[in-house]
């Protein structure tokens, strides 16, 4: 389906294309894992292995420790198929908060430079 001159798969939400996501607010309870690997299954279903994808992570308000293990291990293995255009989560206090669960760390050396 076209809008606005871009396709855009209907099982994404809407305002994402096929080679982006974006994450909501929260990646806390069960239901949000579950929509975000959703998410990242229809990336590597509607894409190549060598494309640029996005990933917005810019409206994350608040991750727990199982949303950090959600995040990282998707970005690691999307990282081993495409080349990563990763936007950082806006709000400091998540970026504080994945520092002291040493997120940055682990995740994949674009995400870090």
């Amino acid at each position: 389906m076209r809008e606005n001159g871009r396709i855009v798969n209907k099982d994404i939400e809407q305002g994402d294309v096929m080679n982006q996501i974006k994450c909501g607010r929260n990646l806390t309870s069960i239901e949000d894992i579950h929509e975000w690997l959703n998410k990242c299954s229809s990336l590597s279903d509607n894409n190549d292995p060598g494309d640029d994808v996005n990933i917005d992570l810019s409206s994350l308000g608040r991750i727990s420790p199982a949303g950090c293990v959600a995040l990282l291990t998707s970005l690691k293995t999307l990282d081993r198929y495409f080349f990563l255009n990763v936007t950082i989560p806006e709000r400091e206090g998540v970026i504080g908060y994945m520092e002291r669960m040493d997120f940055f760390k682990h995740c994949p050396g674009a995400l870090v430079t």
